[in-house]
């Protein structure tokens, strides 16, 4: 009798320690996303929802905006971006290479951001990011513990100066932060590219009559509030004609969502947790629980929000950026060919969470997103809210944008942009600060299908974007 006591109670204290485990479950499902299918599954299984793994991804994030070479004092450029050969050998070396060296050194000599200017006037490779990336998050990309670093507190611009030491063995790399300017010598180790490949890179340029850009100030009247480049050489340029549309798993309409389509594609785990309110008429969807809201729209438009007060402030970038990007992957099938490439990177001034911009692109060539209405101003089609627990806020206006196969030839030869008279005292006035001048594709909010995207020129200024057709003649 005592022993079948004794088993009793065994018995009983563990069914009391599952019921104890379930329960913080659910309470963990309460603070993280998706956690209760994640913790039941693990129990039977697994789950057949997806899963990522942010740092085997994260590295397509970290991606500079182009690589520029100069020749000092002159108008030549050569700029290039992602997919081009240049940009991916030069900034594979700096990532892989310069960059984990220099993390746990201290700088050869730190100047004042303004001396910056004169750095990069010199000839130089000089690699530009959208945002200024904060050192902890640069960290959390090359596995370095916070308590090593002796170096920059972020990274906004790099540049490479190999004339600077007379060493083959030795490179000279400049980290700009827009507070200070940092100078460090590298040994160039064997794994690395060899230093006379930056040494003679222009001399390799010239030979093999890779076109080169000038500085928009420098050929016409027009200010400009950073460094553009336009192309005075008559030549054409292959692009690649795209196919855009709201992915067929989350159109809106009632056989997907009783087939829970869009559950699974959009809420993932978070499906088992959330109830779903359709309104056809209004062409919206709403999927909700005490504390997590999604609104999907029959635009594509999708708009995520956090509905509970947020336990703490915004915490580490790092943190928050990988809560970002986590939310990001889970969804990132539906975008089809595009990459994301991250544009804005900011701290709440209330120290409550980071506000993430993130844009379109293909092959470095700019996918931009033109709002809902004609005179709304380019903005980013994914903009995420989140501190380092979680995504507290999203509005992702999601498109499925491939290519077609089929390819076009158009002319960047600048004196030819089809300027419409009507816009040419824009243009000229002396208020206008130009922001950007590039080809590139645009869609708007109401723009859902689009069997062939063709290219455009996207000029900004301080006050307006212009967007004009391609010649896809020479002259």
């Amino acid at each position: 009798m005592k022993h079948r006591i004794e088993k009793l109670k065994t018995q009983l204290l563990i069914v009391l320690v599952i019921l104890s485990l379930v329960q913080l479950g659910i309470h963990w499902n309460q603070q993280a996303q998706g956690f209760l299918s994640r913790f039941v599954g693990s129990f039977f299984g697994g789950s057949d929802f997806p899963t990522t793994n942010v740092d085997k991804t994260k590295f397509l994030y970290f991606m500079p905006k182009d690589i520029t070479v100069s020749v000092g004092q002159t108008n030549s450029r050569w700029r290039f971006t992602k997919g081009d050969t240049y940009y991916t050998s030069i900034w594979d070396d700096v990532r892989n290479h310069y960059l984990p060296a220099i993390i746990k050194k201290k700088p050869a000599k730190v100047l004042s951001k303004e001396q910056w200017e004169s750095v990069i006037a010199k000839s130089c490779i000089r690699i530009e990011f959208n945002v200024k990336w904060p050192n902890d998050v640069i960290y959390w990309l090359e596995d370095v513990n916070p308590g090593d670093n002796r170096s920059f507190e972020a990274v906004k611009s790099i540049a490479i100066l190999p004339q600077e030491d007379v060493n083959e063995t030795i490179n000279v790399l400049y980290i700009y932060d827009e507070k200070q300017v940092y100078q460090y010598q590298v040994d160039v180790e064997k794994n690395y590219l060899p230093k006379r490949f930056y040494s003679e890179l222009v001399k390799n340029l010239r030979s093999q009559e890779v076109p080169s850009l000038s500085l928009l100030t420098s050929v016409t009247n027009f200010k400009a509030s950073e460094e553009i480049l336009v192309s005075l050489e008559r030549r054409m340029t292959e692009f690649p004609m795209l196919s855009l549309e709201i992915p067929e798993s989350i159109r809106l309409n009632r056989e997907n969502i009783e087939s829970e389509s869009i559950q699974d594609q959009i809420l993932l785990e978070q499906k088992v947790t959330l109830t779903a309110k359709y309104n056809e008429v209004a062409g919206e969807a709403w999927f909700t629980d005490t504390e997590n809201l999604y609104k999907l729209y029959s635009n594509g438009l999708l708009q995520y929000n956090y509905l509970s007060t947020p336990n703490r402030g915004a915490g580490s970038a790092s943190s928050a950026f990988s809560q970002a990007l986590s939310f990001i992957e889970l969804r990132r099938h539906l975008l089809g060919d595009v990459d994301l490439s991250l544009s804005y990177f900011k701290k709440d001034e209330q120290d409550r969470y980071y506000e993430m911009h993130f844009s379109y692109q293909l092959d470095g060539i700019p996918i931009h997103y033109g709002g809902a209405q004609s005179t709304d101003r380019i903005s980013a089609p994914l903009i995420i809210k989140a501190n380092a627990d979680r995504v507290l806020e999203c509005s992702w206006v999601i498109r499925s944008i491939t290519r077609t196969g089929m390819t076009g030839e158009y002319s960047l030869y600048f004196p030819n942009i089809p300027i419409p008279i009507a816009y040419l005292s824009d243009f000229q006035k002396e208020s206008n600060l130009f922001t950007r001048i590039e080809a590139g594709y645009l869609f708007d909010l109401n723009q859902t299908l689009s069997p062939r995207m063709t290219p455009y020129w996207i000029i900004s200024n301080n006050e307006k974007d212009y967007v004009f057709p391609l010649s896809s003649k020479e002259d």
